[in-house]
């Protein structure tokens, strides 16, 4: 998992997202209910994000938090996707390593008394 904070916090967001919490919390997991994660990572970094000062009303914070939070859950399934991949060199390795093992159990190579 990515890191989301960064050196500084923004009081003043940090409010407008309390007070539209239960919104943006609806908005969010309404078709992704088991995204809590993702959207907790996204009230970490738009606390933290210089663009949500600039957001002049709670209806402004609300479209770049949403805008924040696809972009956040863009990246996590990419994370996940990257993370399962395994490379055919990698897989080469482990079948060897396996086959090896194989026969040096076979041989009695390696095995306790």
């Amino acid at each position: 998992m990515r890191n989301r904070s960064k050196a500084e916090a923004y009081p003043s967001v940090a409010e407008a997202i309390g007070r539209n919490y239960d919104r943006l919390r609806a908005l969010c997991l309404q078709h992704h209910p088991g995204h809590e994660d993702i959207f907790h990572d996204t009230v970490v970094f738009v606390i933290h994000d210089k663009e949500a000062l600039g957001c002049g009303d709670d209806e402004a914070l609300i479209h770049h938090f949403l805008y924040r939070y696809r972009m956040i859950r863009f990246q996590a399934i990419q994370d996940t996707t990257r993370a399962k991949k395994v490379s055919y060199g990698e897989y080469m390795k482990f079948l060897a390593n396996s086959e090896k093992m194989e026969q040096e159990r076979e041989k009695g190579i390696g095995v306790p008394d």
